[in-house]
């Protein structure tokens, strides 16, 4: 895992702009296997099958982060997101009924880009406000070994978002 996070303060008030950017690589070659070993009932080796997966995936992600002050007790954030994912499957078996092998490869891409605009205000020395809505667009690959497309998925999708959290003590917060 590698990050990098810039923050750039531009006044006392709160205004901020930040910028991150990582690269994830999940190498996953030894952690998932399966053995079966079958013996007689006199301890005699009688049959093996075994499933193995191979996956490694490589992920980026940059992300770009905008806070304001609005007033004495509001702030706005915009933002965007950006992730790619690369990811290479291996998976063998030979747990058919005649015991031969078979195995695919299968390359899977995605790519997810998101805005955001959050809307959170202090109402009150007790309650708090939050409204924003984020649009999020999904294109996914996927292909086998020879390169044919075995699924494509393109969708844009709205999520907004409320929230209002009450202080009744400084143990007891309601949130909806």
């Amino acid at each position: 895992y590698v990050n990098a996070h810039y923050k750039y303060v531009f006044d006392t008030l709160g205004t901020e702009l930040s910028l991150d950017l990582d690269y994830i690589l999940h190498d996953m070659n030894s952690s998932n296997e399966f053995d079966r070993r079958t013996l007689s009932g006199n301890a005699e080796f009688l049959n093996y099958n075994g499933i193995r997966n191979v996956a490694n995936q490589d992920t980026y992600i940059a992300r770009i982060n905008f806070e304001r002050r609005l007033g004495k007790r509001g702030m706005i954030t915009i933002g965007y997101k950006s992730r790619f994912s690369f990811i290479d499957n291996t998976f063998s078996s030979d747990f058919t009924p005649s015991n031969v092998l078979s195995s695919s490869v299968f390359n899977f891409y995605e790519n997810i880009n998101a805005g955001y605009v959050v809307y959170g205000c202090q109402i009150d020395s007790l309650t708090q406000l939050e409204a924003g809505v984020r649009v999020e667009q999904t294109n996914t690959l996927g292909k086998d070994a020879s390169g044919n497309q075995l699924s494509k998925q393109n969708y844009i999708n709205l999520f907004p978002s409320f929230s209002i959290n009450s202080r009744f003590s400084a143990k007891h917060v309601l949130s909806m």
